[in-house]
């Protein structure tokens, strides 16, 4: 049996899905859409360096309208500033049974409310692409975090996009935490406005604080620093957990009660890269129906007190009036 899937989107992320997929252990219709056919050729090139004895097939396509009319996945990998447009377009034209978003998922906080009424009357299962959940190493942390009190999470790395990633990390520790929501809070994200790499978007620096109901806190701090390593902390009352997150990989460390809290390094990961895992939900996906990604609903109760806290952050340290935030 051979499946139809779509990505939308052959730039950066879209191509790694498209390397990804091609990792898949039964056969695919594998379509591309992008309006450049530049960057589907790029993507194309990235494809075959990974793709060896493959009963796959890969179709390039310009426009939606091209795509087959019914398509068992699609993973929609264009610009936070587009998304919705596309996914309204995809949705009213083809039959989907699973989608795949990437996030930053939306800039306008009434495009969140559009979008899950149209998965829902369209009844099609929808998640977003926060990987993290996807580590072997934080699904075993999950487990070891279970029933904790007070857990806190503080991360601090040099320039990594406390805008386009910081859902990433805020997504990650509702998951450790079990919980679904936070208030956030922008009073100490420096008030400059960085211009993001990617060309109409901004990005900030500094730190972003969350909690929620139970006082779980979350610290995420980005610096004009100069060191390229991330460092994340976890702290409860029974431990210490310091992941080193450099680009060869990972590093823990855990101190206790029982060390005199001196950190011991306890275990390497490696990074898991997009390249690596979409063949993995995927599967998941078309076999059992679930992945380990968070669904559209968990996500959007994450992302719009996060994209309303930066509106407002935006409005006030600004001359504009924002009524969307810029980030991807």
């Amino acid at each position: 049996m051979s499946y139809n899937i779509a990505i939308i989107g052959a730039g950066q992320i879209g191509s790694r899905h498209l390397q990804g997929v091609a990792l898949t252990t039964f056969p695919l219709q594998i379509e591309l859409v992008d309006p450049s056919t530049e960057a589907l050729d790029v993507a194309k090139g990235r494809y075959e360096e990974v793709l060896h004895a493959s009963s796959h097939t890969l179709s390039l396509h310009t426009s939606i309208e091209e795509l087959s009319q019914q398509l068992d996945l699609v993973i929609v990998a264009t610009g936070s500033n587009v998304r919705r447009k596309i996914v309204e377009e995809l949705l009213d034209k083809k039959e989907v049974r699973y989608l795949v978003l990437e996030k930053v998922l939306f800039q306008l906080v009434e495009d969140y409310i559009a979008i899950y009424n149209l998965i829902e009357q369209k009844n099609v299962k929808t998640w977003v692409n926060h990987p993290r959940r996807m580590y072997p190493y934080y699904q075993q942390l999950s487990r070891e975090l279970e029933g904790e009190q007070h857990i806190n999470m503080h991360m601090v790395g040099n320039n990594w996009g406390l805008g386009c990633n910081g859902l990433h990390w805020l997504d990650l520790f509702i998951y450790l935490t079990n919980k679904k929501q936070l208030s956030i809070h922008t009073n100490s994200i420096d008030k400059q406005v960085q211009e993001s790499k990617r060309v109409g978007y901004v990005e900030f620096t500094g730190t972003l604080y969350a909690h929620d109901e139970i006082g779980n806190t979350c610290t995420l701090t980005s610096l004009n620093a100069p060191f390229s390593a991330m460092h994340i902390l976890f702290t409860t009352p029974q431990k210490r957990i310091l992941i080193h997150e450099a680009g060869n990989g990972c590093i823990v460390s855990v101190a206790t009660p029982q060390s005199d809290w001196k950190f011991e390094v306890v275990q390497h990961f490696d990074l898991l890269y997009q390249s690596k895992l979409s063949n993995i939900f995927l599967e998941d996906l078309l076999t059992k129906g679930i992945c380990d990604l968070p669904d559209y609903h968990t996500s959007m109760k994450l992302h719009l007190p996060f994209i309303e806290a930066l509106i407002q952050h935006l409005n006030t340290i600004t001359d504009k009036t924002y009524t969307s935030c810029p980030i991807t």
